[in-house]
């Protein structure tokens, strides 16, 4: 899961680590949707992302700011060749270099005009105790309310 909106000024290196996990241990990988799994597929050119699911922003000139649609396919890969069975009984054997599920991740990534600092605290915010470590996991049962609190600040912002 992500946030529907994720925003960076232009002058700031940021990393976005995205949350994936399978609960089996199988090998989680990203990449970016192709056709037939977008319309348009183009991924951002402002944007680097690796297979361990980390997209990665370098420092540019505000010619790149605005809005970019981010379409990207988290995979589910066993490392071992399994045999599946459809629901007619009949039965196919995946290769451990094919994916067994697909899951799409659709968001915004939004290029803001320059900060007058890149220091998390200042213009940008900081996350201060009690938000939740990046990468936390809560086992919740179905059914069951939770709630998360998040604190942070920026002694700068306007």
């Amino acid at each position: 899961t992500i946030l529907p909106l994720v925003r960076v000024p232009s002058n700031c290196q940021r990393s976005v680590d995205l949350l994936v996990s399978d609960p089996d241990g199988d090998d989680s990988r990203c990449r970016y949707a192709a056709f037939p799994e977008c319309n348009i597929c183009t991924p951002p050119s402002v944007l680097t992302l690796s297979s361990s699911c980390s997209l990665s922003f370098r420092p540019t000139n505000s010619s790149v700011e605005g809005p970019y649609a981010v379409q990207m396919v988290v995979e589910d890969f066993t490392g071992q060749n399994i045999t599946l069975t459809n629901g007619n009984n009949t039965q196919e054997v995946k290769p451990q270099n094919d994916a067994i599920s697909q899951i799409p991740v659709q968001f915004v990534f939004k290029v803001d005009p320059a900060a007058p600092s890149c220091t998390a605290g200042e213009y940008l915010p900081r996350f201060l105790p009690p938000t939740p470590e990046h990468g936390a996991q809560f086992f919740i049962d179905v059914d069951q309310a939770v709630e998360i609190s998040v604190r942070a600040e920026a002694t700068q912002a306007e």
